[in-house]
């Protein structure tokens, strides 16, 4: 747990345990201690706005990450197009058991026979 989360939970913490001590009269007010609810918002408060902050640069990040993958994408497709020619090259050269004189030599020529 990051300390932005805990700040948040501490002061959420604070507000309900003063809210429970005054409801049950544990706690008699002096002027200090109806002050803490607002110390506990505002702590709350803070801690919320630090985890927004650490949220917020966490999406900044987004973009780059688009960047990042349209350009993975990108490569993908050359390397595709490079796997599509191999492809296609090894079909062409490729020996077929039942008519290997109609296949073309990588060399030049034709495999097949001899006569």
């Amino acid at each position: 747990m990051n300390w932005a989360k805990l700040l948040a939970f501490v002061g959420s913490v604070i507000v309900i345990v003063w809210a429970f001590l005054k409801s049950i009269e544990i706690l008699h007010s002096p002027i200090w201690m109806d002050m803490i609810p607002y110390f506990g918002v505002g702590i709350t408060l803070l801690g919320c706005v630090f985890w927004l902050g650490k949220l917020s640069e966490k999406v900044d990040c987004i973009p780059e990450i688009k960047t990042s993958i349209i350009e993975i994408s990108k490569e993908i497709h050359e390397i595709d197009k490079k796997v599509d020619i191999l492809e296609t090259r090894i079909k062409e050269y490729s020996i077929t058991p039942d008519k290997p004189e109609n296949v073309a030599d990588p060399v030049g020529g034709k495999r097949g026979k001899k006569k």
